[in-house]
Order: structure tokens, then C-alpha cells, then sequence
């Protein structure tokens, strides 16, 4: 067994997981995405792990969550923001100005802002789901985030609570016709005739990305994030 560092919580139908692989081997010459991790030291001891080791960021990889045995530690909240900044950095992602990620400003700020910001990124790295036939059967069922967008940006982003994301995206936005869905706001921006018409152009111009988040304040306080960032054209 060798130790990774969950990345996400399960993503998709058949659950799985981004993990970043850990290493006692320290190398000679470390990368900027390396994050070292000394269980003596007090930011260290949440990850129980027994000896000096690293983290490769650079090193992903997906995993099925039947292949986690046991969880070992968890990343202490001053770890956490390094390495969602790692992660940006790697990834050229800049969701946020160096000023807006509060450097030098509270940590109890910083390890907020930070968490909300990870989550913006992993939903933004999830595969875009076309309005196919397809969609409702690959669409979970669970609660989390999502992102609606077409070639020009983004038309509708936020959280689902009751329901979870197949009600919220195909019942809601793509079958419903209540006011407050993607539907109606097409036709009252004029960008579509009717209803009938509306769900053809999504199907032909919109894709969606979706991330599981069971947990309700996680969900709650990232969507105030995700808005402000992608400031999609049509709101609740």
C-alpha cells in the first residue's frame, strides 16, 4: 500500500478519486510543486505519516474509491492553502490575483478563501457534458457544483441542494420551464423564441461541468466563490 493525498471527495457514477502520490524518497533536487510534509513538526503531525515524505503534485492520477483502504491523516489547515497554490501554479489556473488570496492576511481568512478556491479549480478540471442523449444517465444524482457554459462563457453556475445535480441541470435547466431555470432565461433575454427552442440551442451551443460536494457548508459558501469568478450571464 502507498499513501496519496485525496484531492477530491468521489466524483461521478462510478466513484473516483484525484490523488497526489507521496514518497518517503525525498529527491536530490525538489520542484516547485513539491510540498514536504515533516510529521515532528506541528503543522506536519495531522498526516500521521511516519517518516519525512513528499508530495508530487505533478503526479495525478485517478483512482476508484474502493482502492482507498483506510484514511491515515488529513493535510493540516496550514497545508491546505499551499497547496491549492501549488495547484494554481501548476496548472496556470488563476482564478484569483495574488492580492486576492489574502497573503499576509489572517489565516483563518486564508484557509477559507482557500478552500472555497480549491473546489472552484477541481470542478473547473472536470470534463464538459454535452446536452446529449447521454447526459441524464451520467449526471449523479448527489449534491454538489456546477458550471453551464457555452464557446462565450458561462450562462449559469451555482450549488444543488435537494435533488442533487441531475434535478438541478437535466430537470431543471434543460426539461423545466419554472422561471428561475436556464430555459425560461433564454427566452426572456431574447436569445431564444420559446421554450422548444430554447432546450434545441442548449443542446447545440452548452456544456456542463458537475462536482460532487456532500458537504453543505462546503457547498453553500464555495458557490459565493464560483459566481464571483465565472460571473455567469443569468442568476436565480
Amino acid at each position: 500500500m502507498r499513501p496519496v493525498l485525496l484531492l477530491t471527495d468521489p466524483v461521478g457514477p462510478i466513484p473516483e478519486i484525484l490523488v497526489a502520490y507521496v514518497s518517503s524518497v525525498l529527491p536530490v533536487s525538489s520542484l516547485p510543486s513539491d510540498l514536504l510534509i515533516d510529521p515532528v513538526s506541528p503543522e506536519g503531525r495531522p498526516s500521521n505519516l511516519k517518516v519525512r515524505s513528499v508530495v508530487r503534485l505533478h503526479k495525478l492520477a485517478t483512482i476508484h474509491v474502493s482502492t482507498v483502504v483506510r484514511r491515515l491523516g488529513e493535510l493540516s489547515s496550514v497545508l491546505r492553502p499551499t497547496v491549492a497554490e501549488k495547484l494554481s501554479a501548476l496548472l496556470q489556473i488563476e482564478l484569483m490575483s495574488g492580492e486576492a488570496r489574502l497573503e499576509g492576511g489572517p489565516a483563518w481568512l486564508t484557509s477559507r478563501v482557500n478552500e472555497a478556491f480549491c473546489k472552484v479549480v477541481e470542478l473547473l478540471a472536470q470534463p464538459k457534458l454535452p446536452f446529449d442523449r447521454s447526459l441524464r444517465s451520467t449526471l449523479p444524482a448527489e449534491p454538489g457544483l456546477y458550471a453551464i457554459s457555452r464557446q462565450e462563457g458561462y450562462l449559469r453556475a451555482g450549488r444543488t441542494d435537494e435533488g442533487g445535480l441531475r434535478q438541478r441541470v437535466y430537470q431543471n435547466h434543460f426539461m423545466g420551464n419554472q422561471a428561475g431555470n436556464l430555459r425560461q432565461q433564454l427566452v426572456r433575454a431574447r436569445l431564444c423564441d420559446d421554450l422548444e427552442q430554447a432546450k434545441q440551442w442548449i443542446r447545440q451551443n452548452c456544456s456542463v461541468q458537475v462536482l460532487v460536494v456532500q458537504n453543505d457548508e462546503t457547498r453553500k459558501w464555495t458557490e459565493h466563490l464560483l459566481r464571483s469568478a465565472l460571473r455567469p450571464m443569468f442568476s436565480d
